[in-house]
């Protein structure tokens, strides 16, 4: 790409150049990379006629790892937001920020691979509650092998709650997924992978497909520990089984059916293989939730059977929008955030209000999320059965439940998805636990399905 550089522009940037040489050092690299990027920065952005341009001109920082490592490539980001102005998700702003790939090279010598010399991109989604930060370890697993990265803020999450800070009511899934499609359309993304952790491996799996449909089909998706359907429907399916409410007759027979409460969640908790969830670490707040679930599903439920007709008398909660699963959801994500935040640098920490409004967010997407369901066998199909799926859960996730992957997997084999399913020994947060393995997994997997070049694994 040729670029022009009026005159004018080159005399202003060099006496700002000048001018900032009298600065103190902080404040003279953040001033030189300012005026080097009005003066060097490329057009990367393209705006669909859909998405409509981006609010704001990218910027290009160069950025340097507070741990270097050798080999790391310290390429520039550009950062920025879109505003989306049609479909679903109109009116709705997204920040986002990329690092463009490196040139596949051996001994010097541009090496072409599927029609493109330049080493492949990952699209990172990160989870509820989470934002685009949460997956910085493997965005820089990423750039060190040379790889682009494109990171987005989901609606409601990071800064895009905070360009959009009058976002009220639920936030559906499928508005999630219109404005990351649009995003990827936008920013006219080749040669990549979508990998999403959480609520963005259940968002990517229907991004995948959507894109796809659109012209703009991915390598592969990646989902890592990733939402599979509405946790009410899952817990209702598991816990108020033919079994469980013989179980809640027998007990009411006994005459104290309230003070069996905790024993009949001790044994759900079993049933749903969670007995490993209860250990001290950050996955253990939702192991909480999923108590305080069991607890305000089973406690109303107990005093609602009528044995002698052997029926519920009351209609079993509707969990997601319930008073009190809002409150439980509201204490659960605000314990998160706050834990999380106060494990940042004291410089890097949020402020009571961004934890408000990322609270409310990942609320309202969790109550959004409830319509997506992968473990349905009577839907039509959620998958694009020819994209290359790899799975990765962890054998500890006290929020992707164990069963929960197992029932996707009798759905995958039914449907002939495409999907390949790896387990890794931990709990929910495998990007931040084991990023290094997770990239060489991936590598490993495109390149034995020759959807990329031995090179793009790096050394």
């Amino acid at each position: 790409m040729k670029i022009e550089i009026p005159k004018m522009q080159c005399l202003f940037v060099l006496f700002g150049i000048l001018t900032t040489l009298t600065l103190p050092s902080p404040a003279k690299a953040d001033r030189l990379a300012l005026m080097c990027n009005q003066l060097f920065a490329k057009d990367f952005f393209a705006s669909s006629a859909e998405a409509g341009p981006p609010a704001l001109p990218p910027v290009l920082e160069w950025q340097v790892p507070t741990r270097p490592q050798r080999g790391v490539h310290l390429l520039p980001r550009h950062r920025g937001i879109i505003s989306l102005r049609s479909g679903l998700s109109a009116g709705q702003k997204l920040y986002y920020e990329l690092t463009l790939p490196t040139t596949r090279l051996l001994q010097g010598e541009a090496i072409s691979y599927n029609g493109s010399s330049q080493k492949p991109m990952a699209l990172l989604l990160h989870g509820v509650a989470d934002k685009m930060q949460d997956l910085e370890k493997l965005r820089r697993q990423f750039e060190s092998i040379g790889w682009g990265v494109a990171m987005v803020d989901f609606i409601g999450h990071g800064r895009s709650a905070e360009v959009t800070p009058d976002q009220n009511g639920e936030i559906k899934a499928s508005h999630q997924i219109d404005a990351v499609v649009q995003l990827i359309q936008a920013l006219k993304l080749k040669n990549f992978i979508i990998l999403g952790h959480s609520m963005g491996g259940g968002h990517s799996m229907s991004i995948a497909r959507e894109i796809k449909a659109r012209g703009l089909a991915p390598l592969a998706n990646i989902p890592i520990a990733p939402y599979l359907s509405a946790i009410d429907k899952f817990v209702l399916e598991r816990a108020m089984t033919p079994d469980m409410l013989t179980y809640l007759v027998k007990k009411q027979v006994k005459g104290s059916p309230l003070g069996q409460l905790n024993e009949m969640r001790e044994d759900q908790i079993e049933a749903m293989g969670l007995r490993h969830a209860d250990q001290p670490t950050l996955a253990s707040i939702y192991y909480q939730f999923w108590t305080d679930l069991l607890q305000a599903l089973l406690e109303p439920q107990v005093t609602a059977y009528d044995a002698t007709v052997g029926r519920m008398n009351r209609t079993l909660l509707d969990l997601l929008s319930d008073p009190i699963t809002r409150k439980m959801m509201h204490d659960m994500y605000t314990k998160y955030e706050t834990l999380k935040n106060n494990a940042r640098p004291e410089q890097e920490r949020e402020t009571e209000e961004q934890i408000r409004l990322h609270v409310r967010g990942a609320i309202e997407a969790t109550v959004g999320m409830s319509e997506l369901d992968y473990l349905s066998r009577t839907k039509p199909t959620q998958l694009d059965p020819t994209i290359p799926t790899l799975l990765i859960s962890g054998s500890k996730d006290p929020v992707v439940l164990v069963p929960q992957v197992q029932d996707f997997q009798h759905v995958v084999n039914a449907r002939r998805y495409d999907v390949t399913f790896v387990e890794f020994d931990n709990d929910h947060f495998i990007p931040q636990q084991k990023p290094d393995e997770v990239v060489r997994l991936i590598t490993d997997f495109l390149l034995n399905r020759q959807l990329i070049h031995e090179l793009d694994k790096g050394k």
